[in-house]
Formats: structure tokens, sequence, C-alpha cells
């Protein structure tokens, strides 16, 4: 894949990172899509795979994977007023935290790419982005009238399972999660749940034998969600 040469070799373009917030399923309420302002030059909206993303004032932090441990606890603030046409607009989000219970539960999937794969850009064509990563919102931990802060887990912190950290292992299950906020696998190749390279990196789950292939196998495994995930 382009975007695994380029960060292999350092060829690197303008950072994008692109954010969707969607309710869970039944919520009468539209999934949004939003990127940090200033990604653009002039805060335009940006368009990636035929999805606009609209330019909103956010901080997002704590994404960094870990080998050892628990998964990240990554933060996301959200400004809570935008310029409407007569001016500020307070409260967006605290309506909208008011209306579905503190957004516990809402899905945040976060993905990272460069400018050159954005619509108009000069590899549109081929659009590629770093591994997904979903998140789910636990609870709001700021909230000062101008901006919301909110708390994110993993499904499985969002399920309150109790697991051990890292286990030991020769054992590799015949199918395993990968590509999620605890997976650190981020190579080129892709295989789906038969084992066969697929070029959709919405697929989440690899076979042994494929992860053999890529050369990413390893013993050690983590549980996740009721599955074991490849480190």
């Amino acid at each position: 894949m382009q975007i695994q040469q380029d960060v292999q070799g350092f060829i690197l373009d303008a950072r994008v990172e692109l954010f969707q917030l969607a309710p869970p399923p039944g919520t009468p309420y539209p999934v949004q899509y939003f990127t940090p302002a200033g990604t653009d030059a002039n805060t335009n909206p940006i368009s990636f795979m035929g999805q606009q993303y609209q330019p909103w004032a956010i901080q997002a932090q704590g994404f960094e994977k870990t080998v050892q441990g628990s998964a990240p606890r990554p933060t996301l603030s959200i400004a809570n007023v935008v310029m409407g046409a007569n001016g500020p607009i307070y409260g967006i989000f605290t309506q909208l935290v008011r209306q579905f219970k503190g957004l516990a539960g809402w899905q945040v999937t976060r993905m990272v790419t460069y400018a050159k794969f954005l619509d108009g850009g000069t590899l549109a064509g081929t659009p590629e982005f770093h591994q997904q990563e979903i998140w789910f919102i636990n609870r709001r931990t700021q909230d000062d009238g101008t901006v919301l802060q909110f708390e994110l887990v993993s499904a499985l912190d969002l399920e309150g399972k109790t697991v051990p950290n890292t286990m030991a292992s020769v054992y590799c299950p015949a199918q395993t999660q990968y590509r999620s906020a605890a997976c650190g696998y981020a190579g080129a190749a892709m295989f789906d749940v038969d084992g066969k390279q697929t070029i959709n990196p919405a697929v989440k789950y690899r076979t042994e034998s494929s992860c053999r292939v890529a050369d990413f196998f390893m013993p050690e495994v983590r549980p996740d969600s009721g599955r074991l995930l490849l480190q």
C-alpha cells in the first residue's frame, strides 16, 4: 500500500485526522462527520472518499497504542460554540448531551490519512488511510459551557469485562480481531475471514495462516471482546 511505503520511506504529506460520531442503533440522530478545524487552510469542509467532514474546533489526545497493560482511554474535547450568521451560538453539544443521556455508548471512529488522498488530491483515485480506530464515549469529564470533554474507551472496557492484560501462549485462535485500538498491526497486507487477501481496510478479522503470510504472527495474544487479538 502506498501509505505504508510513504511512512517507511519518510515521504510524508500533510496529515489529516477524520472523525465519525455515530449514535447507538435505533437512536434518531444522524452520523456526524468532522475534522479538527485548521486541517484545511481555509477551514472548509474536507471531502474523503465522497464523504464530507465538517471542520470543528476539537482536540483529540491519548490515542497512542500500548503493547502492555490495558487499552488507552483517550479524550475528545469539542467546542460547544459555533459561529452563526448573527454571532456565536452556544450550547450546541450541551443540547445533544441532555437529549441523549450524556452520549454514553456513542461510537467514535478515528481515521488518519494524508492530504494527497483527499478528494481532489493527487492520489484521490486510490484513497488510503491508516487503520481505523473504533472507540466509544464512556463519560463526560468536563463541561465549562464552551468546551466539552469526553473520555473514550474500547468496546471491551465499555462492556466492563475483566481479563488478563496480556497472555503469552503458543495458541492462536482460528479467527482473530485486528486493527482495533489494542492491536498494533499496521502492515500493508490485509486478509478476510477466509484468509484471502483483500484491499478492503474495513475487514476486522484475520486467520493465523494469513498472519503468517504477512509475517506478523507472534505468540502474544490479547483478549478483546471475547476474541484474541494479535499484537
